[in-house]
Order: structure tokens, then sequence, then C-alpha cells
């Protein structure tokens, strides 16, 4: 089970995407369909190439159990899980208004709709500092 607040979605979602970081069987991808085995494609020395994921996709991986061989996306899960993946995958962005929207929840009055995140191909480290930085703002608002 997810958590709640989009704060410790957040916080579970970079541990999970630092496992699949450090992982051979995973690489991060925030263009892929979410969880996308590459067992269609071989390496040089003759292996499946590693499962791609986005950050949601990390929570599939990791916390959700999914194995890397095997495709997978929110509407693989019920309906609570689905919506807090569809969450993370806004949050990544930056979109708060959208992650809300996705979660049926109400903005709290006067959030920022958005919040500048870096994109994860030009700098992991940069992307991880803005969601950090975002949790902190939504945790700090108890969100």
């Amino acid at each position: 089970m997810l958590k709640e607040l989009f704060s410790d979605l957040i916080d579970d979602g970079l541990v999970d995407m630092e496992k699949c970081e450090v992982s051979v069987k995973y690489s991060i991808d925030m263009d892929n369909n979410w969880h996308e085995p590459g067992d269609d494609v071989l390496l040089k020395d003759g292996t499946p190439a590693p499962c791609e994921v986005c950050f949601a996709g990390a929570v599939i991986a990791m916390t959700l159990g999914e194995e890397p061989d095997q495709s997978s996306a929110p509407a693989y899960f019920d309906v609570d899980t689905r919506m807090k993946l569809k969450a993370l995958n806004w949050l990544r962005q930056g979109k708060l208004e959208q992650a809300y929207i996705s979660m049926n929840r109400p903005m709290p009055l006067a959030f920022p709709n958005h919040f500048t995140i870096a994109d994860y191909r030009d700098s992991p480290i940069i992307f991880r500092v803005g969601m950090r930085l975002m949790s902190s703002f939504l945790r700090a608002n108890g969100q």
C-alpha cells in the first residue's frame, strides 16, 4: 500500500528510484511507459537489456514488487494505487495542480500550480534536489 501524503509518496519514490539506479536490472527513463522490460533487446554480452522505469515505474518495481521481466502500468493496479502512481507522474514533472486533480483532491489555496523540476536526463542530481524541495514544501504544509 502506498502512503497518502504527497510528500511521503515523493520521498518513497526517490528511495525506490535510487534503488533502481544502482541495480543492473533497471534503467531510469522518464519518457518510457512506466515499467517496460528490455528482454526483447540483447546487450553485447547477450543478456537482456534492463527494464526501463520512470519515477512511478521505480515505485512499481521496488515498492509494489513487479518483476523486471514484466510490463506494468497504473492500469494493472487497484484504483487507489493507480491514482497515486499517476499523481507521482505529475509530481515528477512539478505539476502540483494535475497531481491533486488525479487524486480527486482539492489543491490548498495559495499553492503554486507548478514547481520547476529539472529533467532527469539533464541532471539526475538536480532532479532529486527539486523533488526533495517540493516534498519539503508539501510536508511543511501538511501535504
